[in-house]
């Protein structure tokens, strides 16, 4: 992440660089705390939290342009990973989506089903659980707990949405999030359908990501999933 950031810094311009991107905001976060937060590292320009249209509700992230380009980097350094609520904040550079990305992304958006993996969950959790905590970003047509030979939970399972527009308004609110009962935070992923059945025998789960996998964590590819909530 830091390479990432470095070479966003050096190569965006003056302007690009006084910008940042905030995901993984609780959604009681209003723009007033938003900018309090940043205040401390320099004057603040403009605060926005991006919300649904239609409900007037935060949908998990927001911007925060500063005067003095200086500012950025010690919010990055000091902001990016603290911990919020039941989430953990995602400081970065804000890079627009390029042509390509949104191209990519539109085209997906209009996809078939879409399987969304989720790693670390309760060990308590069963199906019913899951389907009752990811309905709603949209119905779930299917649901799945890995479980070991003994029907025991692994802690992961999978959730499969109509479009990807669900499927990325449920990463983008539940990925990071430490649930009820749980002792880590979730870890959700959109998962790539041909590798599914190789990520599903796997009894290792770790955070750099499983074969099939596609990180968002990264702000390239958070921009993406943003694009793709678009109302």
């Amino acid at each position: 992440k830091q390479w990432y950031q470095r070479r966003v810094a050096i190569t965006a311009g003056a302007d690009q660089r006084k910008k940042l991107m905030i995901n993984y905001l609780p959604r009681s976060v209003d723009v007033d705390q938003l900018k309090a937060m940043f205040e401390k590292y320099g004057p603040v320009a403009n605060a926005h939290i991006v919300k649904n249209t239609a409900t007037n509700e935060s949908k998990g992230y927001g911007f925060i342009t500063f005067h003095d380009e200086n500012s950025s980097e010690p919010a990055i350094n000091e902001l990016n990973g603290q911990p919020i609520e039941d989430k953990r904040l995602r400081v970065a550079y804000s890079t627009p989506i390029d042509d390509n990305n949104r191209t990519k992304a539109v085209a997906t958006s209009s996809g078939d089903d879409v399987n969304v993996y989720i790693a670390n969950l309760p060990k308590t959790w069963d199906e019913k659980e899951l389907t009752a905590r990811f309905e709603t970003y949209g119905p779930v047509k299917h649901c799945k707990i890995l479980r070991d030979n003994a029907g025991v939970s692994r802690g992961a399972g999978f959730v499969r949405y109509e479009t990807s527009k669900m499927a990325a308004a449920a990463i983008l609110d539940m990925d990071d999030r430490c649930p009820e009962g749980g002792t880590l935070p979730l870890i959700v992923k959109i998962a790539d359908g041909k590798k599914k059945d190789k990520a599903a025998s796997s009894a290792s789960i770790n955070h750099s990501g499983l074969p099939g996998l596609v990180l968002n964590h990264n702000p390239a590819t958070a921009s993406v999933l943003q694009a793709m909530t678009v109302n």
